[in-house]
Order: structure tokens, then sequence, then C-alpha cells
């Protein structure tokens, strides 16, 4: 399981940081403001495209490693991995909290802090078979969702 905590600013204009842990130790920065993210000493973005229709493109240099196609109007993205397609969706009103399906089967998914603390203690738990910067990508992409960013 990982858990992400904001990290406090320095100063106006600062980016919106996010540390994530599993078993404790710190894995991964995420940069909520630059749609970026650091693991293992890699970095990795996020190239947002479309409108209506949106994909969310994870990028480690110029490769793109996987998709999030956006469900137009609604919280739900879909992500093909290795021929295997995953469902990544809202599951309450306010999308304090995402499930992770394949198929009609929920194996995991995102939850938020907490009412008045959003952004401290999220948890987020998804299948080993995903690999850590896909999870590390969609866990930014409902962190940015939840931030008004991606509204």
């Amino acid at each position: 399981m990982l858990t992400a905590n904001a990290l406090k600013g320095k100063g106006f204009g600062a980016d919106h940081l996010f540390e994530v842990l599993e078993d404790g130790g710190v894995i991964a920065t995420l940069n909520e403001t630059r749609f970026t993210f650091e693991h293992g000493g890699a970095n990795y973005a996020v190239h947002r495209e479309g409108v209506f229709a949106v994909e969310y493109t994870l990028r480690y240099g110029e490769a793109g490693l996987v998709k999030a196609a956006q469900t137009p109007l609604v919280n739900t993205y879909t992500i093909l991995l290795d021929g295997t397609e995953w469902v990544l969706k809202a599951e309450d009103l306010l999308a304090s909290k995402f499930g992770f399906y394949q198929g009609e089967r929920k194996v995991g998914g995102v939850l938020a802090g907490g009412y008045f603390s959003r952004f401290k203690g999220i948890a987020a738990e998804f299948p080993a078979e995903i690999p850590m910067p896909v999870q590390l990508f969609l866990l930014l992409l409902v962190i940015w969702k939840w931030a008004g960013t991606g509204s």
C-alpha cells in the first residue's frame, strides 16, 4: 500500500509537492503543479491531450509508457497495460474515493486523507502486476483532480 502526504510549500507560488511512502520509506515525490514525479532516480512527466475526450500519457523522456483515457464528463479513466484493460473511477459524488477495476472486479483504489485534510494520509493500493511508475502516475492523476487543477 502506498501513502501520500502534501509537503509544506516553500513560499508564494511554490509547487505543490507530495511525498509517497511504501512500507514507511519514501519512494517518490509527486509534483502536482508541474504534473511530474521522481521515482528511483528517474523523472517522469504526464502529458495531457484533447478537450472533450482527454488522454493522459505517462512519459519517460520522449517515450510514452501508458495512457489513461478519460470518459467524457465523468471521473472515469481507462488504462490499457500489456493487453489488459483497467478502469480507475470515482466511487462517490465528491470523488474522494476512486476504485481500481479489472473488468467488474475491484482490485484496488485511492482514498483521500479525510474531510478536513484531503491531502494528508492519502491511501492507494494497486495490484502488484501494475509497475510502480504506473501506480504513481494514477495516484498523481487523482491528486491532480482533487486539487482542482484537472477540473
